[in-house]
């Protein structure tokens, strides 16, 4: 008598689920966390950018701009929208900071409007906050709202 086996038992179909259930349960937060850390390098890197522009308009005007329409025109393509949602960030001591994002805007904030650092440099905030003010934060999370 010949044992034809034509397919796969129930025993190696439930080890294989089994086996791709773990790997997925492995991969997906990874996944997720990749999303969110790209949001805040998005954050960071709008905030370096919009920055370097004013200073460069200073530097070449020997001014910094009325507002951000003026800097918009001739050093930036546009003024960038921050993303809406969770964003994680490094802080400065290297430990995670959850950013619930929930600013619209960035804003502009002209020199000699706020602190001595503010005074000298044009600063663009989030929520009312600087990057260095962020990236300083105590806590593991932030909730970041559009300022009057």
């Amino acid at each position: 008598m010949k044992n034809l086996r034509a397919g796969f038992t129930l025993v190696e179909l439930i080890v294989v689920i089994a086996v791709l259930a773990v790997l997925a349960g492995i991969a997906i937060p990874r996944f997720v966390n990749a999303n969110m850390a790209a949001r805040g390098s998005k954050i960071l890197a709008d905030m370096n950018a919009c920055e370097s522009a004013i200073n460069i308009y200073y530097v070449k005007n020997g001014d910094y701009p009325l507002n951000t329409e003026n800097l918009v025109s001739s050093y930036m393509a546009n003024w960038p929208k921050p993303p809406l949602g969770s964003a994680l960030v490094k802080k400065h001591d290297n430990d995670d900071l959850m950013l619930d994002v929930q600013a619209t805007n960035y804003a502009y904030v002209k020199p000699g409007s706020g602190s001595e650092l503010d005074i000298r440099v044009g600063r663009v905030t989030l929520g009312g906050l600087t990057i260095e003010e962020i990236l300083s934060a105590s806590g593991a999370s932030l909730t970041l709202t559009d300022v009057d």
